[in-house]
């Protein structure tokens, strides 16, 4: 019975010390969505929203990248909430 009391409080105190499967728990999240507009600014497509946090979110929160045509691509992040 010692035995098994041990047992269980060191598998206990085990899983207490290891790190969460969810890297981002507590992050900051911000809800973002990808705009895409032409050479002359004009909008060409708009994505839906969705929740981003951690290293996600600092992946691509304020990135933006122009193609060879012109287009750009661009994030656009907002903390508030779904646009």
């Amino acid at each position: 019975m010692k035995k098994l009391v041990i047992a269980a409080l060191l598998g206990f105190g085990f899983m207490l010390a290891m790190p969460s499967c969810v890297d981002d728990a507590g992050a900051d999240c911000k809800y973002c969505y990808i705009r895409i507009t032409d050479v002359d600014g004009n909008l060409i497509e708009e994505g839906t929203p969705e929740e981003y946090c951690g290293s996600d979110l600092d992946d691509i929160d304020g990135e933006s990248t122009t193609d060879a045509d012109g287009n750009t691509s661009e994030w656009i992040c907002d903390a508030a909430s779904k646009k």
